[in-house]
């Protein structure tokens, strides 16, 4: 019956700390981190695949994760008009793939 008592007791007590808001509350998070800025703008982006690409007409932009690495992708149209393609940016460096 002691035993059982005792372990009871220590049951509680876990328990109680387990619910604690405390520690929950110094704890630092990526989730509570604003999101870092990346360089190269939206805007920028457009910029280096036209300048790339003369002619060619950007039908949108979007973000994305290519690799682990953050990229604009820039859908363009060349000067025909029939054929369109992907450029990633890439947001830190600037640097264009296809």
């Amino acid at each position: 019956m002691k035993k059982l008592l005792q372990i009871s007791a220590l049951t509680i007590a876990v328990s109680a700390f387990a619910i604690s808001p405390a520690p929950a509350q110094t704890k630092k998070t990526a989730a509570n981190q604003p999101a870092a800025q990346s360089k190269i703008s939206k805007a920028d982006a457009e910029r280096l695949v036209t300048q790339r690409n003369p002619g060619a007409t950007v039908l949108n932009t979007v973000e994305a994760t290519v690799k682990g690495q953050k990229v604009w992708a820039v859908s363009i149209v060349g000067t025909g008009g029939n054929v369109s393609r992907k450029a990633y940016v890439d947001e830190e460096t600037g640097k264009i793939s296809y």
